[in-house]
């Protein structure tokens, strides 16, 4: 279950890469109007949620002790999509706007800020899972 949980987090960051950065690079390559592209960042971006929306509800059901049905996890995979997907933003916005956090903790600095976004994460699926036991009863 550790690996479809790292499965689905890979998933998941690596559509949200590809829908904000290398889609619209590659369209803007091959020629593609403007509204073809933001058609584009709309389908990978509902993709990308859709997909680990459907992730994070199979680990929710297959990983516990007790028995689920596929609906009863899906509290906890909406909380955990969304809460990765606002999670990754505000990282991303940190990480692009703090030019200071380099010059003070020097090379160890992207580190420190990986950890600290594994801990969000790590707490962010913990909540998911809580959530789907409080809506299981």
């Amino acid at each position: 279950f550790t690996i479809l949980f790292a499965i689905s987090i890979i998933l998941i960051i690596s559509a949200y890469v590809f829908s904000e950065a290398i889609s619209e690079y590659i369209l803007v390559r091959l020629g593609i109007d403007h509204f073809n592209i933001i058609l584009m960042n709309i389908f990978t971006l509902v993709f990308s949620l859709v997909t680990s929306v459907f992730l994070f509800t199979c680990v929710y059901v297959l990983a516990p002790d007790r028995h689920l049905r596929f609906i009863q996890g899906l509290p906890g995979a909406i909380f955990s999509t969304l809460g990765i997907n606002i999670a990754f933003r505000i990282f991303l916005m940190f990480m692009n706007h703090s030019s200071k956090y380099t010059l003070l903790y020097g090379n160890f600095g992207g580190l420190f800020a990986l950890l600290v976004g594994i801990y969000f994460v790590c707490v962010i699926l913990n909540l998911g899972g809580k959530i789907n036991v409080f809506f299981s009863r």
